[in-house]
């Protein structure tokens, strides 16, 4: 096994920490987690069904994409 330190700023360090307690882990178990994921080869293109195969459909939405989801239009999108 290999260890590797990584030195990030503290609110970066307590960002990444309070994502893997919203994943109900700890931030190594998360992080371990995440580089454990296997994606797929980027290619030129991806089909709609290439995209939606790589998408989790039972994962919860963050407070920060809730709240990006929620928040009242601030200019011309179209709705």
């Amino acid at each position: 096994m290999t260890t590797v330190n990584i030195d990030i700023p503290d609110d970066r360090a307590a960002s990444l920490s309070a994502e893997a307690h919203a994943h109900g882990m700890d931030l190594k178990g998360w992080i371990e987690s995440v580089l454990s994921t296997k994606t797929a080869p980027r290619r030129g293109r991806y089909t709609a069904a290439e995209l939606a195969a790589l998408c989790d459909a039972g994962a919860s939405l963050s407070d920060e994409e809730r709240a990006w989801l929620e928040a009242p239009p601030v200019g011309r999108e179209v709705l």
